[in-house]
C-alpha cells in the first residue's frame, strides 16, 4: 500500500501486489483478476484476511475514518519478479493494472458466465 493523501497524485494509496516467477515469464492470476483498480474491500474478499484493510487504515488515519474508506477504488500495481532465485537474472518490474486488463473485469466475468 502507498500512502492515501491529499494531493491527488497517480499513485496516491495505490495498492501494490507482488508477482513471483523462477523464470522469466509471469506467474499467473490464480488468486485474483489483474485489474487496474481495487478497494480494500476487494482485497479483503480476495485474501480472506483483514490484515491488509487494517494496516491501511492504521497507515491513512485519519482519512481512514472518512465514508466509504473500504470501497473507494484504488490504482493497482504489481510488482513483476522474475527469475527470483538468480542474482545475475532478476528483473523486477512496475506495472500497472490496466496493461494486464485488457477486458474490464465486469465485462470479463459476464462472458465467462455466458460460457458456462
Amino acid at each position: 500500500m502507498l500512502e492515501l493523501e491529499d494531493a491527488p497524485t497517480f499513485g496516491n494509496g495505490s495498492i501494490l501486489e507482488l508477482k513471483d516467477s523462477d523464470g522469466s515469464t509471469i506467474t499467473s492470476f490464480n488468486s485474483t483478476i489483474p485489474t487496474r483498480f481495487k478497494s480494500l474491500a476487494e482485497v479483503e474478499k480476495i485474501t480472506g484476511s483483514k490484515m491488509v484493510l487494517e494496516a491501511a487504515w492504521l497507515r491513512d488515519f485519519p482519512k481512514s475514518l472518512a465514508s466509504g474508506y473500504e470501497s473507494c477504488l484504488r490504482h493497482c500495481f504489481y510488482l513483476v519478479r522474475t527469475h527470483r532465485r538468480s542474482s545475475d537474472k532478476v528483473r523486477i518490474s512496475l506495472v500497472e493494472g490496466s496493461f494486464f486488463e485488457t477486458v474490464p473485469k465486469r465485462e470479463l466475468l459476464q462472458r465467462v458466465w455466458e460460457q458456462i
